[in-house]
Protein backbone atom coordinates (compact mmCIF):
# COMPACT_ATOMS: atom_id res chain seq x y z
CA UNK A 1 0.00 0.00 0.00
CA UNK A 2 1.21 3.64 -0.92
CA UNK A 3 1.44 5.74 2.25
CA UNK A 4 -0.28 9.32 1.34
CA UNK A 5 1.63 12.26 1.24
CA UNK A 6 1.17 14.84 3.55
CA UNK A 7 0.43 18.74 2.11
CA UNK A 8 1.67 21.68 4.20
CA UNK A 9 0.05 24.90 3.19
CA UNK A 10 1.98 28.07 3.75
CA UNK A 11 -0.16 31.03 3.76
CA UNK A 12 1.59 34.43 3.83
CA UNK A 13 -0.46 37.18 5.25
CA UNK A 14 -0.72 40.81 5.78
CA UNK A 15 -4.17 42.51 7.26
CA UNK A 16 -6.38 39.31 6.23
CA UNK A 17 -8.27 39.07 9.09
CA UNK A 18 -11.60 39.50 7.36
CA UNK A 19 -10.88 36.97 5.18
CA UNK A 20 -8.58 34.45 6.76
CA UNK A 21 -11.36 31.51 8.48
CA UNK A 22 -12.99 31.53 5.09
CA UNK A 23 -9.83 30.52 3.63
CA UNK A 24 -9.32 27.71 6.91
CA UNK A 25 -12.80 26.47 6.12
CA UNK A 26 -12.47 26.22 2.51
CA UNK A 27 -9.49 24.42 3.14
CA UNK A 28 -10.84 22.03 6.34
CA UNK A 29 -13.70 21.03 3.95
CA UNK A 30 -11.59 19.84 1.38
CA UNK A 31 -11.49 15.70 0.48
CA UNK A 32 -7.97 14.39 1.72
CA UNK A 33 -6.47 10.97 2.77
CA UNK A 34 -4.85 12.88 5.61
CA UNK A 35 -5.22 16.30 6.94
CA UNK A 36 -3.39 18.93 5.76
CA UNK A 37 -0.67 21.27 7.77
CA UNK A 38 -1.87 24.68 7.83
CA UNK A 39 0.88 27.46 8.49
CA UNK A 40 -0.29 31.40 8.78
CA UNK A 41 2.50 33.49 8.70
CA UNK A 42 1.54 36.80 9.83
CA UNK A 43 3.49 40.20 8.13
CA UNK A 44 1.79 42.13 10.75
CA UNK A 45 4.14 42.60 13.77
CA UNK A 46 0.92 43.11 15.92
CA UNK A 47 -0.83 40.13 14.33
CA UNK A 48 -3.96 41.04 13.19
CA UNK A 49 -4.73 38.23 11.11
CA UNK A 50 -3.16 35.73 13.57
CA UNK A 51 -5.56 37.32 16.27
CA UNK A 52 -8.59 36.76 14.01
CA UNK A 53 -8.27 32.55 13.72
CA UNK A 54 -10.51 30.70 15.12
CA UNK A 55 -9.39 26.87 14.60
CA UNK A 56 -6.78 26.44 16.97
CA UNK A 57 -5.00 24.00 14.54
CA UNK A 58 -3.30 26.16 12.70
CA UNK A 59 0.23 27.03 12.76
CA UNK A 60 1.01 30.65 13.43
CA UNK A 61 3.73 32.34 13.24
CA UNK A 62 4.87 36.26 12.82
CA UNK A 63 8.07 37.44 10.64
CA UNK A 64 8.71 40.89 9.29
CA UNK A 65 6.68 41.99 5.85
CA UNK A 66 7.64 40.22 2.99
CA UNK A 67 5.80 37.45 0.61
CA UNK A 68 9.07 35.42 0.50
CA UNK A 69 10.78 36.03 3.96
CA UNK A 70 7.02 34.53 5.55
CA UNK A 71 7.08 31.60 3.09
CA UNK A 72 10.49 30.99 3.96
CA UNK A 73 9.59 31.09 7.62
CA UNK A 74 6.31 29.01 7.28
CA UNK A 75 8.37 26.55 4.94
CA UNK A 76 10.45 25.84 7.56
CA UNK A 77 8.04 25.63 9.93
CA UNK A 78 6.14 22.72 7.58
CA UNK A 79 6.42 18.94 8.75
CA UNK A 80 4.98 17.83 5.29
CA UNK A 81 6.24 15.86 2.33
CA UNK A 82 4.91 18.69 -0.10
CA UNK A 83 4.64 22.37 0.61
CA UNK A 84 1.52 24.56 -1.04
CA UNK A 85 2.15 28.35 -0.83
CA UNK A 86 -1.46 29.74 -1.21
CA UNK A 87 -2.43 33.38 -1.16
CA UNK A 88 -5.00 34.11 1.01
CA UNK A 89 -7.52 34.93 -1.53
CA UNK A 90 -7.49 31.93 -3.27
CA UNK A 91 -9.09 29.40 -3.40
CA UNK A 92 -8.54 25.59 -4.36
CA UNK A 93 -10.57 23.34 -6.79
CA UNK A 94 -12.65 20.32 -4.93
CA UNK A 95 -9.95 17.38 -6.12
CA UNK A 96 -6.98 19.86 -5.40
CA UNK A 97 -5.03 17.82 -2.83
CA UNK A 98 -5.61 14.10 -5.12
CA UNK A 99 -4.31 16.19 -7.84
CA UNK A 100 -1.05 17.58 -6.36
CA UNK A 101 -0.05 14.06 -4.78
CA UNK A 102 -0.98 12.47 -7.78
CA UNK A 103 0.96 15.01 -10.04
CA UNK A 104 4.29 14.28 -7.36
CA UNK A 105 3.51 10.70 -6.31
CA UNK A 106 5.60 8.97 -9.84
CA UNK A 107 9.16 11.10 -9.15
CA UNK A 108 8.35 12.76 -12.53
CA UNK A 109 8.05 15.96 -11.46
CA UNK A 110 9.32 18.10 -8.04
CA UNK A 111 6.28 21.05 -8.41
CA UNK A 112 3.42 22.70 -10.39
CA UNK A 113 0.66 25.02 -10.02
CA UNK A 114 -2.90 25.18 -10.46
CA UNK A 115 -3.98 27.11 -13.92
CA UNK A 116 -5.43 30.89 -12.39
CA UNK A 117 -9.25 30.90 -12.50
CA UNK A 118 -10.73 35.01 -11.73
CA UNK A 119 -14.15 34.52 -9.93
CA UNK A 120 -15.58 37.39 -11.99
CA UNK A 121 -18.47 37.18 -14.75
CA UNK A 122 -16.23 40.18 -16.45
CA UNK A 123 -15.22 39.17 -19.84
CA UNK A 124 -11.70 40.40 -19.86
CA UNK A 125 -10.44 38.16 -17.31
CA UNK A 126 -11.20 35.17 -19.20
CA UNK A 127 -8.17 36.80 -21.48
CA UNK A 128 -6.53 37.21 -18.30
CA UNK A 129 -6.67 33.79 -17.54
CA UNK A 130 -5.88 32.37 -21.03
CA UNK A 131 -2.82 34.55 -21.05
CA UNK A 132 -1.30 33.38 -17.83
CA UNK A 133 -2.14 29.50 -18.73
CA UNK A 134 -0.17 30.23 -21.91
CA UNK A 135 2.73 32.40 -20.44
CA UNK A 136 3.20 29.66 -17.62
CA UNK A 137 3.10 26.41 -19.81
CA UNK A 138 5.83 28.80 -22.09
CA UNK A 139 8.25 29.78 -19.24
CA UNK A 140 7.44 27.56 -16.73
CA UNK A 141 6.79 29.94 -14.00
CA UNK A 142 3.27 30.55 -12.58
CA UNK A 143 2.28 33.33 -10.88
CA UNK A 144 1.99 33.30 -6.99
CA UNK A 145 -1.99 33.64 -7.45
CA UNK A 146 -1.78 30.28 -9.09
CA UNK A 147 -1.42 27.73 -5.71
CA UNK A 148 2.54 26.66 -6.44
CA UNK A 149 3.59 23.26 -4.53
CA UNK A 150 6.65 21.19 -4.73
CA UNK A 151 7.93 18.27 -3.31
CA UNK A 152 9.81 19.54 0.61
CA UNK A 153 12.77 18.33 0.29
CA UNK A 154 13.17 19.51 -3.09
CA UNK A 155 12.39 23.14 -1.91
CA UNK A 156 15.31 22.29 1.16
CA UNK A 157 17.80 21.66 -1.80
CA UNK A 158 17.21 24.59 -3.78
CA UNK A 159 17.35 26.59 -0.78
Amino acid sequence: MISPLRISIVIPVLHEAATINGLIGHLRALPSDIEPELIVVDGDPVKSTIASITNKNVITSVSAPGRARQMNLGASLATGDILLFLHADTRLPENAFPLITNALRDGSAVGGAFNLGIASPRWYFRITERYVSLRTRITGIPFGDQAIYVKSGFFDKIG
